[in-house]
């Protein structure tokens, strides 16, 4: 094979792999039309030839590779080989990591580059590139950065030096290792395993040890990266501009640790540090100190906006967040640092933001109703910001679910039936029940009145005692899970959710559409929910308002759209599934959408409701089920299966 085409070669494993492959399964899996499938297939099928294998499509559409040639088997590893050799190349394999490799070189070289020379190195077409420059100009432009063009020279960036650091920070670009060992590249490679970096690193730490400055793992390493990145951008004679950041009288223990750490590296690295640099370090040493304060100590604004926050989240969700004094010690030190970030312009990343709002979707949600109201006082908070809080509501829920677990409840066996079905019966409860029950088995060899009724949940018997006690349940010598059943409702009645799909879902709120931007669907799941009454007028500007404060995508192309304040009147949640793919945000295409029209006395829903969203975005196998779904009964029954069973 003589070009590198990732979706293909990504389709070539799937059908060397597997023996058949459907339509509908390639379309998930790579998040692209069925006719953009049937175009690869075609060229995949040249490919095949070349290697005796010809691509077989089965009367129910599933795709195998088959041959009839006594070599079939030894053609079938010699083309998986050159695919996996290809993709070790190191090469881009998606347009996400073709922009993250060509901002990489954009960003980090101070020379004009080629569009040409780009799209040669990738193997990739001219209007290929061209498309991902478009997506490039986007990122930069959100840097207040600029992709200028000079005729025979190239494209390059311009901008605030600043503003260049921040885009690389944030895009990972000096995270990540893109090019491969031993390739000569302009811009100087960034791995951050060599000398400078760990020298640099030690000198970061030993710095903080001696100034005796708390701060957490993973802002220490934040700190190095942008240390190591200022570094490298220095020896490339660009610089911070004098004005960046202002001195301050107030965070000069910050300073001295700054103009310690610049010292340090020079002496040992020979990196000179000008002034601009060196506050640069301080800013970033501002914005990540740890706050451990006694209580009293903080200003008292801040005290009344999370006693606000907890209260509206107390109010809106319907937990006890009031009561949790370590959520309201932990948003205290958390807002503290936020407050002082926002006083210098510092911003903190939070690497793991993704995985937060699909992990703990409920948490996310409940940081972004809570805050929205309360923020004049502290202008915009950015979403990195708003997950590290959600981040405390999570632990907070966590704690709460942990209270409410069911005690290990206390149980006597009386068994007349002979110490076999004692033993059996014993067993059967065991393997049911396993921790949640302390059992102690009695062959009824003493009399009833000596029975301790009063000290068990409840009393199993295999014959009919004399007391009435509401803690008996008389059971057969064989348990079935019918009685099983009943025996768990007993004990753990006040456990058991009223979570049902069925009280959500309706048939009259399911859509199957081809094709249509983000507003367009969303508007027209609206209108629809309006007409049927389930909704405020104004629900749709209210979904609009509350994309702007975060992208609803959660995971696994899908999205859940709801409003920012509550505006149902009827609790209700409409499905969409799209047949081809909707761009979302920025950095995602959707492919199945759940917009949750939620009543305020209806909150109690929301912890189960959560919870399966939760378990969509880690189960790829049930998010891409329901994605194949053409139907509603098909969807809702692999809802109400999910659900039942997490329940």
């Amino acid at each position: 094979m003589e070009k590198n085409y990732p979706r293909i070669h990504a389709i070539l494993m799937d059908l060397l792999n597997r023996k058949e492959v459907t339509m509908a399964a390639l379309c998930i899996q790579h998040n692209v039309s069925d006719r953009t499938i049937r175009n690869e297939l075609s060229i995949i099928k040249q490919i095949l030839q070349d290697y005796g294998l010809r691509l077989y499509k089965k009367k129910d559409g599933g795709y195998s590779i088959q041959s009839e040639h006594e070599q079939a088997e030894q053609h079938i590893q010699q083309l998986k080989k050159e695919i996996e050799e290809d993709i070790a190349k190191g090469l881009p394999q998606s347009q996400n990591s073709r922009i993250i490799f060509i901002l990489q070189k954009l960003l980090l070289s101070n020379e004009y580059i080629k569009t040409i020379d780009i799209a040669d190195e990738m193997f990739i077409s001219k209007s290929t590139i061209t498309c991902d420059i478009r997506e490039i100009k986007k990122i930069l432009a959100k840097y207040s950065l600029q992709l200028i063009s000079k005729s025979h020279h190239g494209m390059r960036v311009i901008g605030k030096e600043e503003k260049i650091r921040e885009c690389v920070i944030d895009y990972g670009l000096i995270d990540k290792t893109i090019f491969t060992p031993g390739e000569s590249y302009d811009t100087w490679s960034l791995v951050l395993h060599d000398h400078d970096y760990e020298e640099i690193k030690t000198i970061v730490i030993q710095a903080f040890r001696k100034y005796d400055f708390h701060i957490y793992d993973e802002f220490i390493s934040s700190i190095v990266t942008h240390v190591y990145l200022a570094c490298k951008r220095i020896q490339s004679s660009c610089l911070i501009e004098d004005n960046f950041f202002e001195e301050r009288n107030d965070y000069q223990k910050e300073l001295q640790l700054a103009r310690d750490i610049a010292a340090c590296i020079e002496e040992k690295l020979h990196i000179v540090f000008p002034s601009s640099e060196i506050h640069h370090i301080h800013f970033h040493i501002i914005g990540k100190r740890t706050h451990r304060l006694d209580t009293a100590a903080y200003d008292e604004r801040l005290k009344q906006l999370v006693e606000k926050i907890m209260e509206m989240a107390s109010y809106t969700y319907g937990y006890n967040f009031m009561s949790d004094t370590v959520l309201q010690n932990d948003l205290l030190t958390h807002l503290q640092a936020v407050q002082e970030r926002l006083n210098v312009g510092s911003r903190l990343r939070n690497p793991l933001i993704d995985e937060i709002k699909s992990k703990f979707p409920l948490a996310y949600e409940i940081a972004i109703s809570s805050f929205k109201n309360n923020w004049n006082w502290l202008c915009t908070v950015s979403e990195d910001e708003i997950s590290y809080i959600a981040v405390h509501f999570a632990a907070s829920l966590k704690r709460m679910q942990e209270q409410m677990k069911p005690k290990c409840k206390n149980i006597l066996l009386v068994c007349a039936s002979g110490i076999g079905i004692s033993r059996l019966l014993e067993a059967t409860l065991q393997q049911y029940f396993q921790k949640r029950i302390s059992l102690q088995v009695s062959e009824f060899k003493y009399h009833e009145d000596m029975i301790p009724f009063s000290e068990y949940d409840l009393i199993l018997t295999t014959v009919q005692l004399q007391n009435p006690a509401k803690n008996v349940m008389v059971i057969p010598t064989i348990l079935t899970k019918r009685e099983l059943d009943k025996i768990e409702s007993f004990l753990f009645k006040e456990n058991k959710s009223n979570f049902s799909v069925d009280d959500l879902f309706h048939k009259e709120l399911f859509y199957l559409y081809d094709t249509l931007n983000k507003e367009e669907l969303l508007s027209k799941m609206c209108s629809h929910l309006l007409d049927l009454h389930y909704v405020a007028g104004n629900y749709y500007d209210a979904v609009l308002e509350r994309e702007k404060y975060s992208s609803t995508y959660i995971g696994n192309h899908i999205a859940i759209p709801h409003a920012v304040f509550p505006l149902a009147k009827k609790t209700t949640i409409s499905i969409c599934i799209m047949r081809n793919p909707v761009r979302w945000d920025n950095e995602h295409e959707i492919r199945l959408v759940f917009l949750l029209s939620i009543k305020f006395s209806d909150s109690r829903y929301m912890s189960d409701l959560y919870n399966l969203f939760a378990e969509m975005v880690e189960n790829s196998e049930l998010a891409h089920k329901c994605i194949a779904c053409t139907s509603y009964d098909e969807i809702i029954q692999l809802l109400r299966y999910y659900s039942s069973s997490k329940s």
